[in-house]
């Protein structure tokens, strides 16, 4: 009968441990397939009961790849990977019977670890493939040396890891970067919230989301709160409901030429610089502070402005990037620049027929013979002076009249609501309007003065076309919720809605894990400054800084030799300290003696094999000197008797020291 490996135990600890962080990536009945058939085995184990047979292991097999494949189909990625060899794992216990099989599962777990960074670089990740990496490590010690404690197992673990920390240090600095990050690899693990389209209620949706979506640093000062307008989207074009940007294929089929690439020329503007780190969201587009005046240094080749003064990657955005940008917080567009008639052009179609209402009441203000700027100032007035109310939770509305509704019937609504009515009561009234999507705000991490900016400060605006000042931005929530602008979305809620944004807690409670929540990201912004955004252009940065010629086409050769010489030095440190420098240990008086009575022997020829113990050597002895043979036993008896008997050590101690300073042996050439 086959019972469960002896070793069982800590090698599913090492399995969980590694698998953990993978549970919340893959199915859920994957999850489930592991923990239930590691827990059958440990119960087995634990009554000592057989094994399944080798038919019963093959059938459960079976059905763990029919269920990977009918969950992923023919697709195979990093979900599907990690998930199949998370399916195989569950099933590997079964088969382990000898030390090859217990080696081969911890790889297995090494494995696992290793895939956490194709998910994810967080600091949070590094952390738990570093405890994983232990445990996996202490499980191999352990079955290799099983008689030992398990505490000193975990130490030889620590002590491994801090030994392969300089080199793995010294490779991170000069081992040439691949393009994307830490490892070349995306991370997966971050998005935005954004889509390319709006529809009424898709921001709301995103005030509940805490994590952080950039964070940026001002090195001039935090500028005013009111002006922290971070644009991302500009949305032109609406149908149905939804709004969405205007691509080239669009302008192509409203026959108008328009070049998406040509950037609007600014006049005076008060500028500022500062340092954006954006997380992963798998876009194309970069969040600048309204409104960016060039494009940063740091960006990938193929960024460009478009003609709305957005910023867009060639390639998506895959892990955390640094962008410095200089932007102007106050401007005023040229409205002589060229490509303004085609984009305003843009900026006027509503589709025919829909919300006769909205229509209605913008050509009662037109022919009222308002301006296009009294027109703004008219509608942000009936949301300043009306009953319209910001809420977390608006009403559904009919897609087919969306803003009749919003405007004359409910009156509850997110950012979006009010964004997305303006827009349709201007155009429809003959002003050129469109939405910009992005962010508004932040918070100022008082432990990194830099500011964090969440997706629960998504927001939308609007910008007009008013004639001789080009593009102007107007944000109608300000006239509804002038404290969503001036001190954050949540102070703009009610207490209900508040409740849905943040746990109910008392003050304490919620200053305490604030400040908890500040250092983690603390932590985490400075792991992205410091290690993730390592790139290939900070690393010849910090190689010209020490000294190397960053266009040589020697430079790798020279770093690597660099590298040689400094883990040559590191290791004559270490050779000095342990073995030249190392302490000597100290005797006591009869392994003093001891010494000094090998030592004798040793010049008269006869050298103790460093096996022997003491009467094994005086057997030796009666080998090779017969002649010494009764006195070396004799001194081999009170040493015996004074190191281990512990009986009248001192009289013992006393006779030995006698002994062998009387004796005397002849060397080997000169004993008869």
């Amino acid at each position: 009968m086959q019972t469960p490996d002896r070793h069982l135990p800590i090698l599913l600890a090492a399995l969980f441990v590694a698998a953990a962080p993978h549970f919340l990536r893959v199915p859920v009945w994957i999850t489930l397939w592991c923990l239930g058939l590691w827990g059958f085995q440990l119960w087995l184990h634990r009554k000592n009961r057989r094994l399944p047979k080798k038919r019963e292991r093959l059938l459960i097999l079976g059905l763990g790849l029919a269920g990977t494949v009918a969950t992923f189909g023919g697709g195979f990625g990093l979900r599907q990977g990690v998930g199949f060899l998370l399916v195989l794992l569950g099933v590997r216990p079964f088969e382990v019977s000898s030390l090859r099989d217990r080696v081969v599962t911890l790889f297995g777990a090494f494995f696992l670890v290793s895939f956490n960074l194709l998910a994810s670089q967080s600091m949070a990740t590094a952390l738990a493939m570093i405890v994983s990496v232990l445990v996996t490590t202490t499980a191999l010690i352990h079955i290799n040396h099983p008689g030992a404690l398990p505490r000193p197992k975990l130490r030889l673990a620590g002590t491994l890891f801090l030994q392969a920390l300089p080199m793995t240090l010294i490779l991170f600095v000069v081992f040439p970067r691949l393009p994307g990050g830490l490892l070349g690899f995306s991370d997966a693990g971050s998005t935005t919230g954004f889509s390319e389209n709006l529809s009424m209620g898709d921001v709301s949706n995103l005030a509940q989301n805490p994590s952080p979506a950039f964070r940026v640093e001002f090195p001039q000062g935090l500028p005013e709160q009111r002006l922290l307008y971070f644009r991302g989207i500009t949305l032109t074009a609406y149908s149905n409901n939804e709004w969405v940007p205007v691509t080239q294929e669009m302008a192509d089929q409203g026959r108008l030429n328009v070049d998406m690439a040509a950037p609007s020329p600014l006049l005076g503007a008060d500028q500022i610089t500062y340092t954006l780190t954006m997380e992963p969201h798998h876009r194309k587009w970069v969040f600048a502070l309204d409104i960016p005046l060039e494009l940063p240094p740091e960006a990938p080749p193929g960024t460009e402005f478009l003609a709305d003064r957005t910023v867009m990657l060639q390639n998506e955005l895959g892990n955390s990037r640094r962008f410095t940008f200089t932007s102007a917080t106050r401007y005023e567009f040229d409205a002589t620049a060229s490509g303004a008639f085609r984009a305003r052009v843009l900026s006027l179609p509503l589709p025919p027929g829909s919300n006769p209402l909205a229509r209605q009441l913008a050509r009662e203000w037109r022919q009222q013979g308002l301006s296009d700027e009294d027109l703004v100032l008219q509608a942000l007035d009936m949301f300043r002076t009306e009953e319209f109310y910001y809420t977390l939770e608006p009403p559904l509305l009919d897609p087919e009249s969306a803003v009749d509704e919003f405007l004359f019937s409910t009156r509850r609504g997110f950012c979006e609501h009010f964004a997305s009515s303006f827009a349709f009561l201007m155009r429809a009234s003959g002003v050129p309007c469109r939405i910009v999507l992005g962010y508004q705000g932040g918070d100022v991490n008082p432990l990194g003065e830099y500011l964090i900016v969440r997706q629960s400060h998504a927001h939308a605006w609007n910008e007009v076309w008013l004639e001789g000042r080009g593009w102007v931005r107007v944000d109608p929530t300000a006239a509804v919720a002038p404290s969503r602008i001036v001190l954050g979305p949540q102070s703009a809620l009610s207490e209900q809605d508040a409740s849905l944004a943040a746990p109910l807690m008392s003050g304490n409670d919620w200053e305490f894990l604030s400040r908890i929540g500040f250092a983690w990201d603390a932590v985490n912004y400075y792991w992205s400054q410091w290690v993730l955004d390592y790139t290939s252009e900070r690393q010849k940065s910090l190689f010209s800084e020490l000294g190397f010629d960053s266009d040589s086409p020697m430079l790798w050769l020279h770093v690597v030799l660099a590298a040689m010489g400094v883990l040559a030095l590191v290791g004559g440190i270490f050779f000095l300290r342990y073995w030249l420098w190392r302490p000597q240990p100290v005797l006591d008086p009869a392994q003093r003696a001891y010494s000094r009575f090998c030592a004798k022997l040793a010049k008269a020829g006869l050298v103790r094999p460093p096996h022997l113990g003491p009467r094994d050597f005086s057997l030796h002895i009666q080998e090779e000197r017969p002649d010494v043979a009764p006195q070396a036993k004799e001194i081999l008896d009170l040493y015996v008797a004074a190191r281990y008997a512990g009986k009248d050590t001192d009289a013992v101690l006393e006779q030995l020291t006698r002994a062998v300073a009387g004796f005397q042996p002849k060397p080997l050439s000169a004993s008869p």
